[in-house]
């Protein structure tokens, strides 16, 4: 695991409302902050979805929510 920052992760959890979860890549040491929304859209999503319907910064984070769910043994779930 990378080290991390813990003012970082700090500072990134009072920042948080409750649409939104917080997870750290081991692997990398960043923080992804995700909307739950978006990670429902993810979940249910197929491989080749575009989600060309959504704003460029929604299909943003509708494909970091697919990377996260792609690669769940890389993240840990942040306390909120």
């Amino acid at each position: 695991m990378k080290p991390v920052s813990l003012k970082e992760i700090a500072d990134q959890l009072d920042c948080l409302t409750q649409e939104c979860v917080c997870y750290l890549n081991k692997k990398t040491g960043e923080i992804a902050e995700i909307l739950t929304g978006y990670m429902a859209i993810a979940e249910d999503s197929e491989e080749d979805d575009d989600f060309s319907k959504y704003l460029g910064w929604e299909q943003d984070a509708i494909r970091e929510s697919v990377t996260l769910l792609e690669n769940w043994d890389e993240y840990v779930e942040l306390p909120d």
